[in-house]
């Protein structure tokens, strides 16, 4: 052996240890100066990212919601009047073929955040007529409730004795 190839030997071991002690060093710096940093900005980006879609979630569901919410109010009426709920059952009863003999407005009643409409009908009406005038209110766009009925049977007539109070709401415009 050479004795100058001692010396390159040992100065290669050297500079493998100094490049190794180097790359030992460099490394956890480049991972917390570079890597991390840049980590923790992509972790909080799909944070964001998450938060912005829920976000976008939940907008069209209120979004989805005020038009059905829109649905329904078409279906009331506009104003705390019964004269809506008169016209609306008269429409209803004249297509079912039926002749009401009475029809009488009730006082509009305020509860907590809307108005109740009711009005009292009585009518005769053989069983088909009847079970038509119900269809039609069931078919009906409007919402009207039926809350009592009284079905007499026939006294020297060939129809039964139909009396019905049926009812609505009135929500106010929304604020």
């Amino acid at each position: 052996m050479r004795p100058d190839m001692g010396r390159k030997d040992g100065s290669m071991k050297s500079a493998v240890l100094i490049g190794a002690i180097g790359v030992a060093i460099a490394a956890p710096v480049g991972y917390y100066l570079f890597h991390a940093p840049h980590q923790r900005q992509v972790r909080l980006i799909r944070a964001q990212l998450a938060q912005e879609q829920a976000v976008r979630q939940t907008e069209a569901e209120v979004r989805a919601l005020l038009e059905e919410l829109a649905q329904y109010r078409k279906r009331l009426p506009q104003e705390a009047d019964p004269s809506w709920l008169v016209r609306e059952v008269v429409s209803r009863a004249q297509a079912a073929g039926i002749q009401l003999r009475t029809i009488t407005q009730q006082a509009p009643q305020a509860l907590d955040r809307f108005t109740r409409l009711a009005v009292h009908v009585e009518f005769p009406a053989s069983y088909h007529q009847l079970g038509t005038f119900l269809d039609e209110l069931e078919r009906s766009d409007a919402f009207i409730r039926i809350t009592q009925i009284t079905v007499s049977p026939p006294q020297g007539e060939p129809a039964a004795s139909i009396q019905l109070t049926l009812e609505t709401l009135h929500l106010p415009p929304p604020i």
